[in-house]
């Protein structure tokens, strides 16, 4: 990609600067897309970051505010009004830069509320621990949601396995 094409997807300033109050979406992704698409119905204001160049295009041929950047560096995230944002959703494809990126908030931007997508239970602690406001394993909610497909087709899903799927989602989703 050319410097130039670059730059056309980076925020600048004037597309930014009346941000406040908003979310930023860290990662335009399968999740993050839906994120994105659920937000802006509900006219929840939101940009995205993400560090792909096709997923960045394509959002912009569509005129959704997703801008190229590593969501993981303070300068981006204040190209983006981080310090004016209210929350952030983290949901990058990789645990080390989920974390990376829930560091630089909770150092640069305390007062942003991260909501983060875990890789597994393990790396949920660990966001935890940092200080993200919610963190969802990436593995709970399908494993949960097959299993009770698994449970209805043989039968088995009474009252008692829809009481024991729904605690264990509580238990495990913090």
């Amino acid at each position: 990609m050319e410097k130039t094409e670059m730059k056309s997807m980076s925020p600048n300033e004037t597309e930014t600067n009346d941000l406040s109050g908003h979310f930023i979406i860290a990662g335009y992704g399968r999740i993050g897309k839906i994120i994105m698409k659920l937000m802006s119905e509900n006219r929840i204001p939101c940009v995205g970051l993400d560090v792909r160049s096709d997923s960045v295009g394509a959002a912009k041929k569509n005129n959704v505010p997703v801008y190229f950047g590593d969501a993981g560096s303070p300068q981006v995230l204040r190209s983006v009004g981080a310090d004016r944002a209210i929350a952030a959703v983290i949901c990058l494809d990789t645990p080390g830069a989920n974390y990376r990126t829930a560091w630089n908030f909770k150092k640069n931007f305390p007062n942003v509320k991260l909501y983060v997508r875990a890789h597994d239970v393990a790396h949920g602690v660990l966001l935890e621990k940092l200080g993200a406001n919610a963190v969802i394993p990436e593995t709970l909610e399908p494993s949960l949601q097959l299993a009770g497909a698994i449970l209805k087709e043989v039968g088995t899903l009474g009252p008692c396995s829809i009481f024991l799927l729904g605690w264990i989602f509580y238990a495990l989703s913090w």
